[in-house]
């Protein structure tokens, strides 16, 4: 993984000059950014040689069929409330649905269960948060070091919102209504502000005036997991909540 400016730096270097000498080599690099120049710290001249492939989340439709192609395969019966949680909590990556549905799948065997219910759930997703990437462990540990309980809840009702990203009236009004309605504005801003200041957390980034977004989408998943997030009341209104920030993004679908 490189996250050195000057060794990205590099690395368009040598693409640019294999491309000058018509090199037969090709060099895949596969990263997480808005754009494909972001992964070679922006290096213009690259444009002419490089071919940009942006990969997309899975549509709901072939998430669902993993579980249930997997669980016909295993002889377990995974509830259908059980598959939209787990669909929802992906955020789109068939990553996260292969994780959390083999930790299901491990509890339900080590019980003699052939069922996986709403309530083994939870139990399940703390699993699969332990088994995540290192670096979403190590950085969300980070993010809610300091006012651990409050930190907490802010990034979870961050997590909750628009994956595209959130105005910071927006993240209030998840917070507020979705996790904890006594959670003062002030200490909402002021978790946000300090994820933001402090780059090496590389947890939340400033895409423009009052809106904001997580570096590593990700994040969203990780979170919700560690979590133990699942359908409930203030789901619920989180989920309608999302669904009218969207209309901020019809245009540019």
């Amino acid at each position: 993984m490189l996250k050195d400016d000057d060794d990205k730096r590099k690395l368009a270097e040598l693409i640019k000059h294999l491309s000058d000498y018509g090199s037969s080599l090709k060099i895949l690099i596969v990263g997480i950014s808005d754009t494909g120049r972001n992964l070679v710290c922006n290096h213009r001249s690259l444009e002419r040689c490089v071919n940009e492939i942006s990969l997309q989340p899975i549509l709901i439709t072939a998430l669902r069929d993993i579980i249930i192609k997997g669980s016909k395969r295993l002889g377990i019966i995974f509830h259908d409330d059980v598959i939209d949680d787990i669909v929802d909590i992906s955020g789109g990556y068939p990553h996260f649905i292969h994780l959390i549905a083999l930790k299901c799948a491990e509890e339900a065997i080590a019980i003699g269960s052939d069922k996986i219910l709403p309530q083994d759930l939870e139990g399940s997703l703390s699993l699969a948060a332990n088994f995540s990437e290192g670096g979403l462990k190590r950085n969300y540990e980070e993010a809610i070091k300091k006012n651990t309980k409050n930190s907490k809840k802010v990034l979870l009702a961050a997590s909750l919102c628009h994956p595209k990203g959130f105005l910071v009236s927006e993240l209030v009004e998840m917070t507020k209504e979705a996790i904890d309605p006594e959670l003062k504005k002030s200490i909402i801003t002021s978790c946000l502000s300090r994820w933001v200041k402090d780059e090496s957390l590389g947890i939340i980034l400033k895409v423009g005036r009052g809106h904001y977004k997580f570096s590593d989408p990700r994040f969203m998943s990780y979170i919700k997991m560690v979590n133990g997030i699942t359908f409930d009341e203030g789901l619920l209104i989180a989920d309608s909540l999302k669904n009218e920030y969207s209309k901020r993004y019809i245009s540019n679908h």
